[in-house]
């Protein structure tokens, strides 16, 4: 079933992206006021950190627009096939009792 990897990868991927912001906030308390760092020091770390989420963000999207509706279709396959198997049991067996 296509629907178990996506559940998985999204929850995964959300609980790296929290890890990754709170590894952020304590790198930035750790530098903290009293270290003096340049400007272009600070932007450079944030903004590979930035394009790290936004490339994670990225794959995670991409996967799931093309796996979640094969994952939907498959499960309503499986449904109907399984109600019609149903439907088709009961009319054999209401057809042969009397």
């Amino acid at each position: 079933m296509r629907l178990v990897p996506c559940i998985g990868l999204t929850v995964l991927s959300l609980l790296l992206v929290q890890t990754m912001r709170q590894a952020e906030e304590r790198r930035q308390n750790l530098r903290g006021k009293s270290s003096v760092v340049t400007k272009e020091g600070a932007g450079g770390s944030d903004r590979k950190t930035n394009r790290t989420t936004m490339m994670l963000l990225l794959v995670v999207v991409l996967f799931l627009v093309t796996e979640l509706p094969q994952g939907v279709i498959n499960l309503l396959l499986r449904v109907l096939t399984v109600s019609a198997l149903c439907a088709t049991l009961m009319s054999i067996y209401s057809s042969s009792t009397y």
